[in-house]
């Protein structure tokens, strides 16, 4: 898809999106909801391109004496654009009555699921420029089965554990994406066997982790792997602070490590997003999808900027104006991946794969709200890319390290 189509869409979604993730369309006087997902009507990555689809949730609400509060009944399908296969998933969630929100959930998908993720939160169609999900490329087809529950112990700290098994069939080499035209052709493909436990961890105050342990073997291109117990630890910090009023600091900040033997798709990715349009969060704008992977890293970027608009300019009769409120940012990422060359580099499970182990940051600025339009904040910024020269991942030409973006945020 285009960067024009894409940012068309944009436009019409943007502004759909206000209506929140969930939208009860059943009446308010029934003592059961039903509910419209909003977050599963459209998405966008690179594998699929434009991803359309429709979630639902009902919901059975107990008696109020009843040890029980609700029973929850989830389901989705999706379609790609791009690679026109439909996904779809079924999930069950009981919830307690209990002060500490106890709750256990059983559920299994069809779908795609991005390898060597680091993603903690999840997609949110009411604030997607929070997520670097549109950059997403390499995937895996996933057949899951997954059973779980969790519990807040003093309405701070969310505490979750899990159990799941899964059959990923992976939709990519290192040069290629993957879209098979039918099940013998689908059956070529690098297929990865999983059993695994999850463990979460989040506070109200920004602070998230996630602890992965399991076993897992595989069959690529003819060859049978099998790997030991292993084990992934992700942490993650995200805050917003309001400074003097005046202004506002959005942080981020993001670290992981993982033992020494396990599948590419546990590892991080830890690529940017580097050709994208749009400005994104939580991912270098300067460095590529998919450019670093790493088993132990570290990222940070910070945002600092006006949270008012200098002055307010609004055209009601075109709904459109200026509410600009200019900012600064700066990023950084290390990571090391372990057997790595003195370069950085590593073969594994048939892909390449590069760490930047000696650093690598961005410093840019920008005006968001240049134009404001219906319900959507228009904007500009610009990134630069540092690394040392020495660094086998830096651009000789200064030109080269340029990025400029688009940003857009709903209006608050």
């Amino acid at each position: 898809m285009k960067k024009s189509t894409l940012l068309t869409t944009l436009l019409i979604m943007l502004p759909l999106s206000a209506i929140g993730q969930y939208t009860r369309i059943n009446s308010a006087q029934s003592r059961n909801a039903l509910y419209f997902n909003v977050d599963r009507l459209w998405s966008y990555n690179l594998y699929e391109k434009s991803r359309w689809g429709l979630g639902l949730r009902y919901d059975i609400n107990f008696d109020p004496q009843s040890s029980l509060k609700t029973l929850s009944l989830d389901g989705y399908v999706g379609y790609g654009y791009a690679d026109q296969r439909v996904k779809w998933g079924l999930q069950a969630d009981l919830l307690g009555s209990h002060k500490r929100k106890p709750h256990a959930y059983l559920g299994f998908f069809h779908d795609l699921t991005q390898d060597a993720s680091r993603d903690l939160d999840g997609y949110d169609l009411t604030s997607f420029t929070s997520s670097y999900a549109f950059m997403i490329r390499r995937f895996s087809e996933t057949d899951r089965l997954y059973a779980g529950a969790g519990f807040s112990p003093n309405g701070k700290l969310t505490l979750g554990a899990e159990v799941r098994l899964a059959r990923e069939r992976r939709l990519f080499d290192q040069y290629s994406l993957y879209y098979p035209a039918d099940a013998d052709e689908r059956a070529l493909f690098p297929l990865h066997r999983y059993l695994e436990g999850r463990f979460t961890a989040s506070h109200t105050n920004g602070l998230s982790a996630e602890l992965l342990v399991g076993t897992a073997d595989a069959d690529i291109f003819g060859v049978h792997a099998d790997y030991p117990l292993y084990a992934r630890l992700l942490g993650q910090y995200r805050h917003t602070f309001k400074v003097a009023k005046l202004f506002s600091l959005k942080t981020f900040a993001q670290a992981g490590v993982t033992s020494a033997d396990l599948p590419y798709s546990r590892h991080f990715d830890i690529g940017g997003i580097w050709s994208s349009p749009l400005a994104l969060e939580r991912a270098l704008s300067v460095a590529m999808p998919n450019e670093f992977t790493a088993n132990a890293f570290a990222l940070a970027t910070l945002k600092f900027g006006f949270s008012e608009p200098l002055f307010k300019f609004y055209l009601n009769a075109i709904s459109i104006g200026m509410a600009p409120r200019p900012f600064v940012m700066v990023g950084g990422e290390w990571g090391q991946l372990w057997e790595q060359d003195d370069e950085g580099l590593r073969w594994h499970d048939e892909i390449e794969v590069m760490a930047p182990s000696r650093g690598i940051a961005e410093v840019g600025a920008g005006i968001d709200g240049l134009i404001r339009w219906g319900a959507v904040d228009w904007g500009f910024a610009v990134a630069y890319r540092l690394t040392p020269s020495t660094a086998p991942y830096a651009f000789a030409e200064k030109s080269d390290n340029l990025s400029f973006l688009i940003t857009a945020y709903l209006r608050q």
